[in-house]
Formats: C-alpha cells, sequence, structure tokens
C-alpha cells in the first residue's frame, strides 16, 4: 500500500548518492581551494616596520608608513610561483624569500591536506622547501616556511 513510494524515494535519493559519488570519482569533487596556477607572493613587513616605528610617531602616522612600506615590498620584493599540473613548478623574483636561487624550478607535492590548510613540499631538488599554506579564499594564501615560520608570504593568485 504505501510501501511502493516509500521504495520510489528510496530508490531515488540512492540514485542520487550514487551519481554524487561517479561524479566525485571522477574529478568533478574538490577537497579544498586548488594550488595549480600563477601566485605572486611578498613578504609582510607590517611587524619590522612597526618594531622600528614604536613610540616614534603617532598612529597614523604609523598606519601610513606600514602601508607604504608594505606597497614597496609588494613591488620589489615579489616572488612568483607557477604550480603546474604535472608537479613541477616554475620560481622568479625574489626567490631569496623562499629560500631558493634565482629563476629555478622543480617538483611540488602536497604532502597533507586538512580543509584549507596544506602542507606542500617545494623548491629545488638541491634545495627542498616545506611549509604550510593557510588559503584565506580560492585567490590568496599565507606560506609559513617550516624553517622561518616568522616570516610568512602573502600570496595572490596572478592572472595570466
Amino acid at each position: 500500500m504505501g510501501s511502493k513510494p516509500a521504495r520510489v524515494r528510496r530508490g531515488r535519493v540512492l540514485g542520487i548518492v550514487v551519481a554524487c559519488g561517479a561524479v566525485c570519482l571522477a574529478g568533478g569533487c574538490r577537497q579544498g581551494p586548488e594550488l595549480v596556477g600563477s601566485w605572486a607572493g611578498v613578504p609582510q613587513t607590517q611587524g619590522t616596520v612597526q618594531q622600528v616605528t614604536k613610540g616614534q610617531a603617532n598612529t597614523v602616522v604609523e598606519g601610513f608608513v606600514n602601508a607604504a612600506v608594505q606597497r614597496l615590498a609588494d613591488n620589489f620584493l615579489a616572488v612568483r610561483i607557477r604550480f603546474k599540473t604535472d608537479g613541477t613548478a616554475y620560481y622568479s623574483g625574489n626567490t631569496g624569500a623562499l629560500g631558493l636561487p634565482p629563476e629555478s624550478d622543480g617538483p611540488w607535492y602536497v604532502i597533507r591536506r586538512q580543509k584549507d590548510v596544506l602542507t606542500v613540499r617545494l623548491g629545488t631538488t638541491d634545495h627542498p622547501v616545506e611549509a604550510r599554506i593557510v588559503f584565506r579564499d580560492r585567490d590568496k594564501f599565507t606560506m609559513y616556511r617550516q624553517d622561518a615560520p616568522e616570516t610568512p608570504l602573502v600570496f595572490t593568485r596572478a592572472r595570466d
């Protein structure tokens, strides 16, 4: 009597679940933000500037100095990374911020993924770097090198 409609509903729900699972297996479900692509990053200078200007100027002047110095860093200290789908990455610009030689490339891979936090190994064969990447949104992340966690780099997705 009432069992046939219930079986039909269960069958539809099961069909939807199976279809979603098939889409995920085919690569349609994302496990978090995508790292592949071009990124531009700069060291954050605010902590350093605050130490230099502390007690030397009022807060309005400190805020202005912080913004101006960060803008200079954005222009002159930028490092660029292009993460490729084949597991290689190309580094240019201020590669010293990553502890890498100028204009270099090498392998990269995700060691661990926890929602919007990735632990990655990147760098060159001679200069491997392990880092924690914390995504703020899909187009911005902060990278903390394991060997220099006090100097984070903020990266923004670069438009190719």
